[in-house]
């Protein structure tokens, strides 16, 4: 699943854009949560390309995971300038 997820840009500063490319799953789950774990966005989706505006976050680390529906993971770190 990894090698056709990108997420850019990485650093980040307002938006965020998440492209899963060609997964077998048709839908998923993103979460983006903050270093102590709590979910700061989660959106359920089957639409490849997903934007977030993140500008009222708070600079810092953050972790982006697409979950797929046979439970599959891939987490990301990213980081918000």
């Amino acid at each position: 699943m990894a090698e056709s997820i990108t997420v850019m840009p990485n650093p980040f500063s307002d938006e965020l854009t998440v492209n899963i490319g060609k997964i077998s799953s048709k839908n998923y789950t993103l979460l983006l949560t903050d270093v102590l774990g709590k979910v700061i966005v989660q959106r359920s989706d089957n639409n490849p390309t997903q934007q977030f505006n993140l500008a009222e976050l708070s600079s810092g680390v953050y972790y982006l995971t697409i979950v797929d529906e046979n439970n599959n993971r891939f987490t990301k770190k990213m980081i918000k300038n």
